[in-house]
């Protein structure tokens, strides 16, 4: 039956077409978990290598670096999203994953260059120089594991930006359309 309130046989009701919108929900989330985490690993592994870079180096590297993330997040990433998926004819879920990454990196790049700027003040890293490690070895075996937490929540929030991009985009019929998504769920 179209567009039935929620019973005991269709827990959350049907719509339109008469599917049965639990069954809808629980196929939808896979492609929007699998965009999320795409995109997320995406972002936090690019803004953690430039964040990494930015904090540790210091001088121009930072300055140009960090500008460039700054300018990323006040462009309007979901307008540009937008145009970019409606210019595609056929977008996957990793195509669409891949576009969201574009806009994902510039939150983790500070965050992660924040923390390194710090960690690089501390006392370990002259230290780790006496011992006769160069700065790719502290920033990769000093630095970096004392920012795992930081980079897990950074993960965490990148994982759920992109999901509510990657809805926000379906939602508008801009995304993967041959898979029943949550976008399309909200849009019914």
């Amino acid at each position: 039956p179209f567009n039935l309130a929620p019973t005991a046989e269709h827990p959350l009701g049907t719509d339109a077409v008469g599917r049965d919108m639990l069954i809808l929900m629980v196929h939808g989330i896979h492609p929007s978990l699998k965009i999320g985490l795409i995109a997320g690993v995406l972002g936090t592994v690019i803004g953690t290598v430039l964040g990494l870079f930015a904090g540790y180096s210091g001088g121009v590297v930072d300055t140009v670096i960090s500008t460039a993330a700054d300018i990323m997040l006040t462009i309007p990433s979901l307008m540009i999203l937008v145009v970019l998926a409606s210019y595609l004819r056929t977008t996957t879920i990793e195509l669409t994953a891949v576009i969201i990454a574009i806009f994902s990196w510039a939150g983790p790049t500070r965050l992660i260059r924040s923390q390194a700027l710090s960690l690089r003040e501390r006392p370990f890293v002259p230290l780790a120089k006496l011992s006769g490690q160069n700065d790719f070895e502290i920033a990769i075996r000093q630095i970096l594991p004392n920012l795992l937490p930081y980079l897990m929540a950074g993960f965490v929030g990148s994982i759920s930006g992109a999901i509510l991009a990657s809805v926000g985009l379906q939602l508008l019929g801009l995304g993967p359309l041959l898979t029943p998504n949550l976008g399309m769920i909200l849009q019914t």
